[in-house]
């Protein structure tokens, strides 16, 4: 399958997430075997982490995690802060999405990792710029787990809002571990994820009601590797 992987080292005694740059290879699936041959094939790559390091490797599905930008009328709009294709933070200006990036993916494990609070801010935000999302990680027991469940629990909510035209018809498909997370440690779980229904046919999910969410584009798939 066409997927690329991004790699990140989380140090010890540091414990601060650092990214690994690899040599570009092709993405696996999307060329004939034989063509890759021709190029010399996929290349063999060393890494050597330390004791106490964790390396982190997971597809671009969760930093190209897209969200919409909509007004207080959730009505979709595109950015107008600045002149046109000029950088409005985490986007650019005529856009009318952002992703949830490498910078919010970073923060996400440094404060998994280090046991402390995440503050989530969406752009042209309906619900209002100043509505940020906190975390409380600081229960957290600064484990490989922990900063995975971070990642996909935080990705989940980004592309979460709440509506006031959804009702018990929109739903929200959630894996169970996931909403555990969430209550655990989303400051605002109460708000967003409490109406909730059993999902019929696979009880390791559960379902959201009365939100609506923007569509994920591609799947996640995180590993995490603890040299001890």
């Amino acid at each position: 399958m066409g997927r690329s992987l991004v790699g990140s080292l989380v140090g010890s005694p540091s414990r601060k997430m650092k990214t690994v740059t690899l040599r570009e290879t092709p993405a696996t699936g999307v060329l004939p075997n034989f063509l890759v041959e021709s190029k010399g094939g996929y290349m063999v790559q060393q890494l050597t982490i330390d004791r106490g390091d964790i390396l982190f490797l997971y597809t671009d599905g969760i930093e190209e995690s897209k969200r919409r930008f909509r007004n207080s009328s959730f009505e979709e709009i595109l950015c107008q802060e600045g002149e046109k294709d000029t950088a409005h933070a985490t986007h650019t200006v005529g856009q009318g999405d952002e992703e949830l990036g490498p910078e919010r993916v970073e923060a996400i494990i440094n404060a998994a990792m280090n046991k402390q609070q995440y503050v989530l801010h969406k752009y042209h935000n309906p619900e209002g710029e100043n509505h940020d999302l906190k975390f409380d990680f600081t229960r957290c027991n600064g484990t490989v787990e922990e900063a995975i469940m971070a990642m996909v629990s935080v990705e989940q909510i980004f592309r979460l809002y709440k509506d006031p035209k959804a009702g018990e018809d929109s739903r929200v498909l959630v894996d169970k571990k996931v909403d555990d997370f969430l209550r655990r440690h989303f400051n605002q779980y109460r708000d967003y994820c409490y109406d909730t229904m059993e999902n019929p046919g696979n009880d390791a999910y559960i379902l959201y009601t009365n939100v609506k969410e923007d569509e994920q584009y591609d799947d996640l798939t995180i590993l995490g590797v603890y040299r001890k």
